[in-house]
């Protein structure tokens, strides 16, 4: 009856060892739970992101390491790097659409109102304007009026640059002025409109151009529609 006994012992350790072991599995079957909860979320918050299933992470039934989840994480940091650089470049390409659009529009819009064709008179009996080598100057007061007309300015190579000066109260409608350099390309355009009155002032320098753009005749080209109120522009050479 006394040799069972002494195997007692070594049976309560042996039970011991066993429910430790298991209970260290049951441990890391927890962590590891944690763990693929974890990454579930992060892969959930980058589908939301590329609208896609992410290819990133694999999922292991072994417990993951230090290093697997720094890997892991490095992953999931590239990609949505990937993510937000593809985003600004599509976001770039759109400005520049958008921006190229806006040109043509406005090039259209230029070659539309060029198709309107003045009254006979139309400058001596509507504007009043004074136009040498040097200046340009154009003033009109309105009352519902519809016309177009265009201002040629010489600019020589002898000049350095040119200022120009835009005053307007426009009561209704609009007042359209647009400014072509030598080649018809369109130098810059502006509205006059109830909105606000203009005073306006700018300094066009030659220095960094070359001759071939800007010496030559250049274009003011002014269209009102149904317009009521006064303006003035001026070009000056120096």
């Amino acid at each position: 009856m006394m040799q069972p006994m002494m195997f007692l012992p070594l049976l309560v350790a042996l039970l011991m060892t066993s429910t430790n072991v298991a209970n260290c599995q049951e441990v890391n079957s927890r962590k590891v739970e944690r763990i693929k909860r974890k990454i579930e979320r992060q892969n959930q918050k980058l589908n939301e992101l590329t609208g896609k299933e992410s290819s990133v992470v694999c999922y292991s039934t072994s417990p993951i390491d230090k290093e697997d989840l720094q890997q892991i994480k490095r992953e999931v940091l590239e990609a949505k790097d990937r993510i937000i650089k593809e985003h600004q470049h599509v976001m770039e390409n759109f400005h520049q659409e958008m921006t190229h659009v806006h040109r043509e529009l406005s090039q259209k819009k230029l070659e539309l109102r060029r198709q309107f064709v003045s009254p006979p008179h139309f400058r001596n009996e509507v504007y009043g304007w004074i136009g040498d080598q040097n200046i340009l100057v154009v003033t009109k007061e309105l009352e519902e009026e519809t016309s177009s007309t265009d201002f040629p300015y010489e600019v020589s190579k002898e000049m350095t640059g040119m200022s120009l000066v835009i005053n307007g109260a426009i009561d209704q409608g609009s007042v359209y002025i647009a400014i072509e350099k030598p080649d018809g390309t369109l130098f810059n355009e502006y509205t006059l409109s109830p909105l606000a009155d203009v005073n306006l002032r700018q300094t066009i320098r030659f220095a960094d151009q070359e001759p071939d753009s800007y010496v030559g005749k250049w274009v003011v080209k002014v269209v009102t529609e149904e317009a009521s109120g006064g303006f003035s522009f001026q070009i000056k050479g120096r």
